[in-house]
Order: C-alpha cells, then structure tokens, then sequence
C-alpha cells in the first residue's frame, strides 16, 4: 500500500503527513486528528500480516487493547479497516524510546535502569490480569515521555495472537530474537506473564551493562545463545550494580519459566528491594539464581528460524546439516576426554553445530552433555554447568525423543544438580531403552544406586558398563576402581587401575584416583607418585584431595591456609565447592567447619551430594545425628 492509497483510504478521519518509521510488521505514520485537532501516530499492518490476521479477528481482538488504561500504557485511540488495511490510532508521544536513549548513553545509570524496569513492570502486570500478554517487550517499544516509561505496540501483540495459525505463510515471527523467551524462540504458543518477565530483564540486562546478554549475526546464532547459554551477571563489568539488582535480572533471565518470577508484579517488587534490605546487603556470594536449573522449556513446537522469519519444521524428516554433522562429530572426540580444555571446546563446537542447523537433534544432545562433563570435569560452577546443560537436553527430546544423549544429559542434570534420585533413574533408564549399546546411562546408575545406598546394584551397573566398553571408556574401568574402594575390596580397586595404567601409563583420571586409593589407604608414599596428576587438575575435587594429602601426609599448615583462602574467596563472593572444602576440613580434622560447609553444600544442591554416605572423608561422621539430617535434605539414604 502507497503512502498515496493510505491517504486516501483514511482521508475522512486523518490526515497522514509523513512516515514516521516501518519495521518488520507495519509502518508508523505521523497524522493529524481532524476531528479531535490533534496530532497521532497511526501504525499500519503490513498486508501480509493482515491478510493472515483477518480483519473481523483483529478488530475484535483490538478492543482487548482499547480498554487498556494505565499510566505507562500508551492508549489506543482508533482502528479499523480501509480496504483490507488493518490499522490502529496512538497519541503521538514527543520524545525518544528507549531504544533512542541506549544508542546515545549506551548503559544507564543505575537508577534510571530500575525505574523503567519498574514502570514497565507495572504496565506489563496490569494488562497481564486483563488477559494480554505483550510478546515483543524490547526498548523499541518503551517510550520515555518526561523521562517515564510507557509500552507501546500491544496491538501488533494481539494481531500476532489473532494470526498464530496462519502466521507460517507469512514469514513473519512475533518478537525480536534477542528478547524472546526461550519458549517463544521454540514457538510454543501457549505463552503466560513470564514470557514478558524474560524480555523485561534482557532489557533491563541490557540497560545496565550496555548490550543484551545474547548477541549475533544472525537469528539463528542468537536463538541458539537463549536456548543454550547462561549469561554472566551484569555486575561482572559493572561495579556499582547491587547485588539485590544483579538477582532480579538473572532471576528474569531463567530459561525454565517456573523459575522465573511468576509476575510481572513480582519483578516489579524485586527491583523496588527496600533500601534498609539494599544496605544490609554482604559482598555478592554466589547467588542461588546462578544454579536453579535454567533451561527446561516448554516449547510445543521446535522452529528453525530463517532471514525471513519463523517458519515450523518437523525434526522427525530433517536432514542434518553437512558442516553441522562435521562440527558434531569434532565435538564429540573432545567431549570424551573429561579435561578442562576440551570441556569448553566441545561447548564450542556443538554450541557452533547447534546455532547452524537448530533442529538437529544430535547437536543439542551433545551440547547437553557436554555442559554436564564440564560441571564434573572443569573449574566451572558446576551449578551453571548444569543449569545451561537441561535446556539443550530439553531440545534435543524434543525434536527426536530416542536420542540416548539427551535421556543421558537430562539424567545426569537430574541426578548431580537436582538430587532427583527417581527421576534420574527414569532418564537413564530411557537412554538405555532407545539404545542398549551404550556404557554411559549405565555408568551414571551407578551413582544413583550410591545415593540410595544399593552398593550392590551399584557394582552391577558399573560392571555392565564395563562389559559394554571394556576398553575404550577407561572412565569405566576407574569409576569401577573407585566402587571397589567405596565397598573396601582396595585389592580389587588396585587391580583395576594398574590394568588401565598399562594401557595408558598417562591416564589422568587413572592417575588420580590412583593417588586417592593411596591416601584412603594410609600411603603418602605412594600416593606422592600421582600427585602431579593431581596438582595439573584444576577441579576442586581434586584440589580437596591435594590438601587433603598436605594434611595428612605432613603439610598440615599448608592444607589450613589452603582452606583459609577459600573460605576468604567464598566470603568475597567467588565460587567455592562447598563439598570439596569439607573434605579438607575433614582430612584437618575441624568437624564443627565439616558441618558448617556440608550445610552449604546441601543448601546450594552441590553435584556431589549422591557421595556423602559413601564418601571416606565422612565415615566418622554418618552416625550424627546433624549430618543425617543433611543426608535427609539432599535425598541420600
């Protein structure tokens, strides 16, 4: 339609005097009221969209918008169809959006930054109990009028809504890539409030550290970041953001929506922290947000986005992309090695694999589970690990529920971040039922038969394993060593380690359990052989282990200042683990510190939990009637 047609079609009410901008979904121009004398914005549906919208739905759904009212709601006057031209009337607002103000200031003072959260919030909850859910929150849409906040573009919202079933032929995606939910980039259609509390916190996000948490050049890379990746709180680059603040966005920001806050008003409330709470705060310890299990969601539909807009594919007929398949491929001979380096190369490659080629099942699998060996393997948070770990897992089901990879991921996540014991051995036991050649839902049942305090299905797991790749998995043949070891057969768990050793005499997790064998049996002299095996693992499994040797094998005061500078580190808000701090406290024999930080561990759904029967730095302590309590919390028989 011609600036000329436009014209003329709304002649009778409004004089159009110029464009004002056009977008991916209608054109916005400024007119004159001739009836009230007042200058509007009349924004215009782009034809295709109206076309699959129907003018009878959108007039009706339009109506929802008109009886909105509320301070920072930009009202809607009018609208109507001209000759198939779907339309609709707003005051003209002088000013700027946001978006205006974040290409000039680039980050917000921190004030501003909450105030707009706020102001938004409230507009957000308040059309969210009239029953409308905006879908396309981002500073574009915010108008700063005096400096306040008011949502516009609710309209093309509901036109959107009105339209979902015919919105594949258009070509045409409700919402902006960076500020979807991860339920919205997955198409489910079936979006409630928490939706809008995503986008408002990547806005909020972005208003305070200067860009959104995911960005890309294309839509596909971007979508593949959300559904994918964990952002690092704002306050990492940014030292005068509170901690109370840094909470709200990364509570915003969850990928599974029931982690999220459930309303807009309830973000609102977050943002408005009193200041007496503000001023109490501590440092930033590790925030729990950081480890809620971020990805689970709930899409109904899987979409591969393209250039051109949102388009459903089914998985079950697709064709993997060739250079993805190749990247997969790479990623996965990393992924088996259990080291840092190749941790976070394999994240890499599959997160490059998955951005690729979005409904390729193996990719995301394989991205799940690499996130979850990095949370065993690595330095890394293994909360975060594991949190970014479900929602690949959750993709992967999704588009092709026999993937064995994925009922592993999710099992792993169920078992080692959810203390999940039941749910876990489901998970694994679905891997097992869509493809019984594989070692590793095996290997991680051996862990769940631990929890439960089944040593004997335990040993049986591991050795089925075993049978299934004696020789190529020599993670079997260790995690055997270390059954035995728990079970008391140090002979049997010797055995097997010496027998992987002779087929790699490097084997470093070979090597280190090797050194733990020695120190539970008393020989520092032995133990000294591996401990550069040990010394070169950065994970703080082993870095226990390390001090744990110092204090029993004639370091004592090495291992105290050891555990000094991580409590100091976790006092500053850095990352401790909390169950490798008390074993250390254990090998120095400091219960009253065992307790204090186990507590922790329990609290903070450490990875390790399924151990704390089993685990020999706590022999002396499962008889206490404080640390079965802890067993009772974290689900450990």
């Amino acid at each position: 339609m011609t600036d000329s047609s436009l014209r003329d079609a709304l002649r009778e009410r409004y004089r159009i005097e110029r464009e004002l901008g056009a977008g991916g979904m209608a054109t916005v121009y400024l007119a004159h009221d001739l009836r009230n004398d007042r200058p509007v914005a009349i924004k215009v549906l782009r034809p295709e969209l109206a076309a699959a919208v129907g003018a009878d739905r959108f007039l009706k759904e339009i109506k929802t918008t008109a009886n909105l009212q509320h301070p920072h709601i930009l009202p809607l006057f009018d609208s109507g169809d001209a000759g198939g031209l779907l339309y609709y009337v707003m005051p003209y607002v002088a000013g700027e959006t946001l978006r205006d103000r974040l290409r000039r200031e680039t980050r917000l003072p921190v004030a501003d930054a909450a105030r707009i959260t706020s102001e938004v919030c409230s507009a957000l909850d308040y059309a969210h109990r009239h029953g409308v859910i905006h879908r396309d929150i981002k500073p574009e849409n915010i108008l700063l009028h005096d400096g306040h906040a008011l949502v516009c573009d609710f309209g093309i919202a509901l036109a959107g809504h009105a339209g979902d079933s015919r919105m594949t032929a258009t070509g045409i995606s409700i919402g902006t890539p960076a500020y979807m939910s991860p339920e919205q980039a997955l198409g489910d259609r079936q979006l409630d409030a928490r939706t809008d509390v995503y986008a408002v916190g990547v806005m909020l996000y972005e208003m305070l550290k200067g860009a959104p948490p995911f960005t890309g050049a294309t839509a596909q890379a971007i979508v593949a970041q959300v559904l994918t990746q964990t952002p690092t709180p704002p306050s990492r680059d940014r030292s005068d953001i509170p901690a109370y603040l840094d909470r709200t966005v990364m509570t915003a920001l969850q990928k599974d929506p029931t982690n999220r806050f459930s309303s807009a008003e309830a973000m609102r409330a977050s943002v408005e922290t009193p200041a007496a709470e503000r001023a109490g705060e501590r440092g930033r310890p590790r925030a729990r947000w950081l480890a809620i299990g971020a990805v689970g969601v709930v899409g109904l539909a899987v979409f591969a986005l393209s250039p051109k807009g949102t388009r459903a594919v089914p998985a079950s007929t697709h064709k993997p992309d060739t250079a993805a398949a190749r990247l997969v491929a790479e990623a996965s001979g990393f992924a088996t090695r259990r080291d840092q380096r190749s941790c976070s190369e394999s994240i890499k490659l599959f997160s490059r694999a998955a951005a690729r080629d979005t409904l390729y099942a193996a990719a995301w699998s394989g991205l799940a589970k690499a996130r979850a060996l990095c949370a065993l393997f690595s330095a890394a948070d293994p909360n975060i690990e594991f949190a970014a770990a479900r929602g690949p897992a959750e993709t992967a089901l999704r588009l092709d529920a026999k993937q064995a990879d994925a009922w592993v991921a999710r099992g792993m996540v169920r078992l080692f971040r959810e203390q999940d014991f039941d749910a876990a051995r489901r998970d694994l036991g679905m891997a097992i039922k869509n493809d019984s050649t594989r070692y590793e839902p095996w290997l991680y049942l051996t862990w769940v038969h631990l929890a439960n305090d089944h040593l004997d299905s335990a040993l049986a797991s591991v050795r089925r394993a075993k049978q299934i790749e004696p020789v190529n998995a020599p993670i079997v043949r260790v995690r055997l060593a270390t059954l035995l070891r728990i079970t008391g057969d140090l002979d049997g768990a010797r055995r097997e380690i010496d027998d992987v050793l002779r087929m790699d005499s490097t084997g470093h997790l070979a090597r280190t359990e090797r050194f733990e064998l020695n120190l539970v049996a008393g020989r520092c002299d032995l133990a000294r052989v591996d401990i550069a095996a040990v010394k070169g693992d950065p994970n703080p499994y082993q870095q226990a282990m390390l001090a744990s040797h110092w204090a029993k094998c004639g370091k004592r005061v090495v291992a105290q200042h050891y555990a000094d500078s991580l409590v100091a580190e976790a006092a500053s808000g850095g990352f401790v683990d909390e169950f490798a701090l008390s074993i250390i406290f254990s090998a120095l024999g400091d219960s009253t510190n065992v307790l204090r930080w186990m507590e922790r561990a329990v609290s903070e759904h450490n990875w390790a939990l399924f151990y704390m029967r089993h685990h020999h730095a706590f022999r002396d302590y499962v008889t206490r009637p404080e640390y079965l309590s802890l067993m009772r919390r974290a689900h450990v028989r």
